[in-house]
């Protein structure tokens, strides 16, 4: 199930990029954005219906959540990218890297934010993380008691293992009155 729902996102996406290309090589600036929102609308409620946006303790590579916030600015910066770079061909002087840098401000803008992003839900991840071993050190705890306990019992015994008990006690369930003649200890 879990594989059907990934190959699911998957032909989605090719799909969805091949649309937002042919948009692209058509020069349609206004299809292209427009796109751009519908896929990031998509991921958003496809991320939600398939429950990606729940952390849990496992490793962070292994969080869907993680893996979007991290990968996704990394689409969206291609995409501006080939969109802000079409005409243009490669230069690799010094007045070719400003152009660079001068026509692909807001693309490099986006993959920035893929380091943000990918702090906030590894902080997040780390959060619960942490209260899981909290949880995990009071129930450790918690056991030990219980072991330390049955084991101060034990050792209670083996101190008076041998010896001889000359007296008899009765044992007197609590609220039952008791007989004159017989003695009660608590």
């Amino acid at each position: 199930m879990k594989k059907n729902k990934f190959a699911f996102f998957v032909v989605l996406s090719i799909l969805v990029t091949s649309l937002l290309v042919l948009a692209i090589r058509q020069d349609a600036p206004h299809f292209f954005l427009i796109g751009v929102l519908i896929t990031t609308c998509m991921l958003a409620v496809l991320s939600y219906y398939l429950q990606w946006f729940k952390l849990d303790d496992r490793q962070l590579f292994n969080q869907p959540l993680f893996i979007i916030a991290t990968s996704y600015p990394v689409y969206l910066f291609v995409l501006f990218g080939v969109w802000s770079w079409q005409g243009y061909s490669l230069d690799l002087s010094s007045q070719g890297y400003g152009l660079f840098l001068e026509i692909s401000k807001f693309p490099l803008i986006i993959l920035a934010s893929s380091v943000p992003l990918g702090a906030i839900v590894n902080n997040v991840h780390r959060t619960i993380q942490t209260e899981k071993q909290i949880d995990d050190a009071g129930l450790k705890n918690r056991n030990d008691i219980y072991y330390g306990h049955v084991k101060f019992i034990l050792d209670q015994f083996d101190k008076i293992k041998g010896k001889k008990i000359d007296r008899i006690y009765e044992l007197v369930e609590p609220g039952n009155a008791l007989d004159e003649n017989s003695e009660a200890t608590t």
